[in-house]
């Protein structure tokens, strides 16, 4: 693998959103950037940026996530969660039955 290439390692779409773990020289100069703006203009907990193109307007968030979890994180951990107790209440509901 060449540093000065982007690598798309994992893309995973779901009903919560797009998930994708990326590497590569572009990769850490985007992420660089961004953060580099964040602090520059005095970003603290957030950050949040809305991209307009010819069609399509969007949202984009950066936050101060030191210690914490991510949005993406604490999503992922609440869908776990509701995965094991919908397993959970289908084990109770065959010893009910």
């Amino acid at each position: 693998m060449s540093e000065k290439e982007l690598y798309l390692h994992k893309l995973h779409t779901n009903d919560k959103g797009i998930e994708m773990k990326v590497s590569g020289e572009p990769a850490k100069l985007f992420m660089t950037l961004l953060i580099d703006f964040f602090e520059q203009n005095g970003g603290k907990n957030f950050l949040t940026l809305t991209v307009h193109n010819q069609e399509k307007k969007y949202g984009i968030t950066i936050q101060d996530c030191n210690g914490l979890l991510s949005p993406a994180e604490k999503m992922q951990s609440m869908s776990e969660e509701i995965e094991s107790l919908k397993q959970e209440l289908a084990r109770m509901k065959g010893e009910v039955g």
